[in-house]
C-alpha cells in the first residue's frame, strides 16, 4: 500500500526537467531497479552485509550528479522556444 501511495506522489516531485529526459530517467530506474538490487543480493551473499551495496550506490549518486553537467538540452526544447520566440 505504501509503495502504491508513494510511487504516484514520487512521479508528481520529480522536478519539471524531468519531462525533457523522461526516457532516460525511466531507463535507468528500470535498469537500476532490476540490476543493482540483484547486485546487492549478491554482494550481500559474498559478504553478509549490506555496506558495499551503499558504497557503490553512493558512487552511483555522485557519477549522476556530476552526469547532469554534461546533459545536453534535448532538441525539441530548443526548437519549441524558438517558436514562441517568433509569436
Amino acid at each position: 500500500m505504501f509503495i502504491g501511495a508513494n510511487y504516484g506522489a514520487n512521479l508528481s516531485l520529480f522536478p519539471s526537467i524531468t519531462k525533457d529526459y523522461y526516457g532516460l530517467v525511466f531507463t535507468a530506474w528500470g535498469a537500476g531497479g532490476f540490476l543493482l538490487a540483484l547486485l546487492a543480493g549478491k554482494m550481500y551473499d559474498k559478504h553478509q552485509t549490506f555496506a558495499i551495496a551503499y558504497y557503490g550506490a553512493s558512487a552511483l549518486l555522485v557519477l549522476a550528479a556530476i552526469t547532469v553537467f554534461f546533459l545536453k538540452p534535448p532538441r525539441h526544447t530548443i526548437e519549441h522556444a524558438h517558436e514562441h520566440e517568433h509569436e
